[in-house]
């Protein structure tokens, strides 16, 4: 930039120059990355639930459910590659769900606790899914993979429902 010359536009060497240093062009993946997430998060913000953190703790959940269970299918030579489209529908399917009730609960006042009971319900799901298979992987202490067995698996669940509904 020429210090003593009048054409420069407000500081800047040309509309060029104004452009590039507003909106950031010399980085524009960067810029691209850093606008989508803002993109998601105020989309998730206005139309899926109250707060994008609670969303992206859902997803996370969902990702390391599906890697531990890939992880796993891998390990165990059960891995079947058409079951890959699973993890987007059910990323679909679960923003859909959250986002219906979400919007239900605003309509309503019967449907006020909705939301929060398909968020816990479906944290719960993957936590639990998490679980189980970090520990079929054995990256958790036996002990610990054990007590998450026996007490928290859909199987023992299953026996503990049968069991009662004898009584």
């Amino acid at each position: 930039m020429n210090i003593t010359s009048n054409k420069d536009f407000l500081g800047f060497e040309s509309g060029r120059d104004f452009i590039t240093s507003t909106l950031g062009m010399n980085s524009p993946i960067l810029n691209s990355i850093g606008a989508l997430i803002a993109l998601l998060s105020s989309f998730i913000t206005d139309y899926m639930w109250d707060s994008y953190e609670a969303v992206y703790v859902l997803w996370l959940l969902m990702a390391l459910d599906w890697f531990t269970g890939l992880s796993y299918a891998i390990k165990s030579k059960t891995y079947w590659s058409r079951k890959n489209f699973r993890m987007p529908i059910y990323f679909i399917a679960t923003s859909v769900l959250l986002s219906l009730s979400w919007h239900l609960s605003h309509v309503n006042v019967f449907f006020y606790p909705l939301p929060s009971l398909v968020y816990g319900g479906f944290c719960t799901v993957y936590l639990s899914s998490l679980m189980e298979n970090t520990g079929k992987l054995g990256w958790l202490p036996k002990p610990l993979a054990d007590m998450i067995a026996k007490r928290f698996g859909l199987k023992e669940l299953a026996k503990k429902r049968n069991t009662t509904d004898k009584l």
